[in-house]
């Protein structure tokens, strides 16, 4: 009987599984091989190839995002330079975090609600731009199972097992660390989670400190490994740079523009949060989920928290907070008929809102890559390629080496971002003109959002030297398409 219990469990388990596989390759497949998902993504790539080329990420190419992400992105391009290389990870990361979800919300409910509460988080990636390889994809999963193994072992309590599972989520976290800092906050919560479970399994002082203690070094080691290597290669100030430092520089957007922001991506998530309101006052017909409630809501504000430090709001970084969310939904999902049809209208929504099955749009977005990508490659010959607005996989796709550290385009125009490098932004890009690239990529209208000496930098160099050779629109998230120019130079 209990052997025959153990099977149906195991089969069930593959089965949501693969229901959800196949549902983020159904979200997914209409966007799989653009080059141009986003901005963020494309560089991310493009960071990886050069890795194989021998550059050093805050060296040859500076950013603020910590080194994890950049090495995940550097195995991707071992295996091929097309951007399946990551999109594929990516979708496998998305389902396997949906499924990590759905066995937490098993923890106090059956039925159907678990398998459409992670169907929901993977359609609600796509109006968040976590469509593709955006960082949060991989690092929900390893959030997801510190989550597990933290609440999952909280009341099928074994002292020993519980210690393994609590330090084995510890290195989750440490892992998570290394691709985004802000998740510390999570990281510190299951932290002392875990030590209070301890505390009440009747754990003295010098168990739960020692306990602590080693906590603290898994969960920092991998982020000390990696400043002794900056340390011993002499780059430790960059390091430094770019990853505290750095985030202190950058100027915010200021209130006004900020609340405007906040109300423009919160309600991109608006079905979402009222489902899961609704599974908290639905609660009672999960009556396990009583015992978890202050886990989950702790988790919630952890997760929020890695949301609110962060100076200037943008839609991706609300990804984190679908994790401790999905569990919550999936208590609404799970009441009988009005569950499934809140899943329908949150699914319809979201793929609405992302744009998720415009295949003519991801169709048009290829095609426009393509077309830039050839006048760049036409007009280069000795690779001074400056792309000042536009996606940075173009230096790989054309061959091009960049000319500066500053490579991401926001580095080079945006005023919130100017100076927060360990070089000079304008003395940068002014080096970078006087080098004469062969051919520079930007829009064909600017915003408000440049320095006007910055502009004129390139306005001028392209007016006295430059001639179009493509005009055309690239595409952005959710159906946006900017006008863009490939400018050839004498």
């Amino acid at each position: 009987m209990n052997d025959g219990a153990t099977a149906a469990r195991w089969q069930g388990r593959w089965q949501e599984a693969l229901i959800l596989l196949l549902a983020a390759l159904v979200f997914r497949f209409p966007s799989l091989g653009d080059p141009n998902l986003h901005v963020d993504e494309s560089f991310y790539f493009m960071v990886g190839q050069a890795m194989h080329d021998g550059a050093v990420p805050y060296i040859d190419i500076w950013d603020r995002k910590p080194f994890g992400l950049f090495a995940l992105y550097w195995l991707f391009a071992a295996f091929s330079d097309h951007v399946l290389a990551y999109q594929i990870p990516a979708l496998l990361c998305a389902a396997g975090t949906a499924y990590i979800l759905t066995r937490i919300a098993r923890l106090w409910m059956s039925g159907w609600g678990p398998t459409m509460a992670g169907i929901a988080y993977l359609a609600m990636l796509h109006p968040l731009d976590g469509y593709g390889g955006q960082g949060p994809v991989f690092y929900n999963l390893l959030i997801a199972g510190a989550a597990w193994l933290v609440i999952g072992g909280w009341f099928d309590f074994d002292r020993a097992r519980f210690m393994r599972r609590y330090l084995a989520a510890m290195l989750l976290c440490a892992l998570a660390l290394t691709i985004k800092q802000t998740t510390m906050f999570e990281a510190i919560f299951f932290g002392l989670a875990g030590l209070w479970r301890l505390h009440r399994d009747g754990v003295g002082a010098a168990g739960i400190v020692n306990t602590g203690a080693a906590a603290i070094a898994i969960g920092l080691a991998p982020t000390a490994a990696l400043a002794a290597w900056f340390a011993a290669h002499g780059w430790i100030g960059e390091w430094w740079q770019a990853m505290f430092l750095s985030n202190l520089a950058r100027q915010s957007l200021g209130l006004a523009v900020q609340t405007h922001n906040l109300y423009a991506i919160f309600r991109l998530i608006l079905v979402f949060l009222g489902c899961a309101a609704l599974g908290l006052v639905f609660q009672r017909s999960a009556p396990g989920f009583a015992r978890y409630r202050g886990l989950m809501l702790g988790w919630l504000v952890a997760a929020f928290l890695g949301f609110a430090v962060i100076a200037n709001a943008f839609t991706h970084y609300l990804l984190p907070l679908l994790v401790p969310l999905t569990p919550l939904v999936a208590i609404a999902f799970g009441k009988r008929l009005v569950g499934p049809v809140l899943f329908g209208a949150t699914v319809v929504v979201a793929s609405i809102l992302g744009s998720t099955f415009d295949l003519g749009y991801y169709r048009d977005s290829r095609a426009s890559y393509e077309a830039a990508n050839e006048a760049i490659k036409a007009n280069l010959e000795d690779g001074r390629l400056l792309v000042f607005f536009g996606p940075t996989l173009f230096y790989e796709t054309a061959d091009a080496m960049p000319m500066s550290p500053l490579v991401f385009p926001n580095h080079l125009y945006d005023p919130l971002e100017r100076n927060v490098s360990h070089l000079d932004t304008y003395d940068e890009l002014d080096r970078m003109i006087r080098a004469r690239p062969e051919v520079i990529v930007t829009r064909k209208i600017y915003g408000s959002e440049l320095d006007q000496d910055i502009r004129e930098l390139v306005e001028n160099y392209t007016a006295e030297n430059c001639r179009v050779v493509w005009d055309g629109y690239l595409h952005e998230p959710r159906r946006i398409r900017r006008p863009h120019l490939v400018y050839a130079c004498d």
